[in-house]
């Protein structure tokens, strides 16, 4: 991988080309909420409304990529492939 490979070059290399399935998934979930600057997508964190009905206030889920919920991206994921990505 090139040095000069910015944070979702590198992810991409791997979403496509990581041996392992599991890194490959984690990578595309990434790629689709992250920018450059390793930060991910504040309206994925903040969640989706869901409504309820009409006396009902609205609930808001939690939103998910590629099967991972943006908690676990914000919490696991993320910090992992930056340390890699940094390394």
């Amino acid at each position: 991988m090139n040095d000069n490979a910015s944070y979702r070059q590198y992810l991409q290399h791997h979403a496509l080309n990581n041996p392992g399935a599991a890194r490959r998934a984690e990578a595309q979930a990434l790629l689709n909420q992250v920018g450059d600057d390793g930060n991910l997508n504040g309206n994925f964190l903040m969640g989706q409304k869901v409504d309820r009905g009409w006396f009902r206030s609205p609930d808001v889920r939690e939103q998910t990529s590629n099967g991972y919920t943006a908690s676990t991206l914000n919490r696991s994921v993320n910090p992992w492939w930056m340390n890699s990505y940094a390394s």
